[in-house]
């Protein structure tokens, strides 16, 4: 018999895409503390591997949440924490015009800030659909699936595609009507209804665009249901400071 430890007793391979509360850890029967080991300090957090399977893991700054990494982030970590990601003060003008949408993690402290717009990037690409995430960690989130980073931004301007801010605020304050059905009617030009299911940005929809949406008191089942299409937003990673903080309010 080895008393070598085994995969099955690091428990990684079961928390793909999971996280962990830190500060509870220790109340826990994992033993994580004593398995995960911290290997790289980043700007905003730090990297932790796992002894056993030698996984990585990203705890954040303020040492409360632990958030499991794919192999395939790393590069994105890495060019992320290579230096600022900063934005300039006339963008965050424009930005904090358009509105900015908080989110938190899952257990209530601030995690990003997001902002929808139209980004033209130093290699003059125009994206319509594009976030700008203000947020002091790395982009682990499985909901960006396209990254870019605030150092390609040569300009900012209002996208056609964004929702009003009242609208945008509207979706994120519905209750679930069913299981993961959150939905928020609005109308559009002819009085065409829909429904909005969940945090909501843009709208491209046959030849309907956010700009056209107005808000609506009436639900109906029978409304077309639309949303965010994460395939067709590209996210822009963008570091937290004093002037963002300032500049919104934080």
């Amino acid at each position: 018999m080895t008393n070598e430890p085994s995969f099955k007793n690091c428990m990684c391979q079961n928390r793909g895409g999971g996280i962990i509360n830190w500060r509870t850890v220790n109340d826990t029967n994992f033993n994580l503390p004593q398995i995960l080991g911290e290997t790289e300090q980043l700007k905003a957090g730090s990297l932790f591997e796992c002894s056993i399977c030698k996984q990585a893991w990203f705890l954040d700054k303020n040492r409360s949440v632990m958030y499991f990494v794919p192999d395939y982030k790393m590069p994105l970590i890495e060019k992320w924490n290579a230096g600022p990601q900063t934005i300039s003060t006339e963008s965050l003008k424009i930005l904090n015009k358009i509105g900015a949408i908080s989110y938190n993690d899952f257990f209530g402290s601030f995690r990003s800030l997001n902002i929808p717009c139209k980004v033209t990037t130093i290699k003059n690409e125009i994206i319509d659909k594009a976030i700008i995430s203000i947020q002091d960690f790395p982009p682990l989130d499985s909901m960006q699936k396209h990254i870019r980073f605030a150092s390609e931004i040569s300009q900012i301007s209002r996208s056609e595609y964004a929702l009003p801010y009242r609208l945008r605020i509207k979706t994120t304050k519905v209750r679930e009507r069913r299981m993961a059905y959150y939905p928020s009617p609005v109308k559009a030009r002819f009085w065409q209804r829909f429904n909005l299911n969940g945090p909501t940005n843009f709208i491209d929809f046959r030849g309907i665009k956010g700009k056209n949406i107005r808000s609506s008191f009436f639900f109906s089942e029978n409304s077309i249901t639309l949303g965010d299409n994460s395939d067709q937003i590209t996210y822009f990673i963008t570091d937290l400071n004093a002037e963002i903080m300032s500049t919104f309010g934080l």
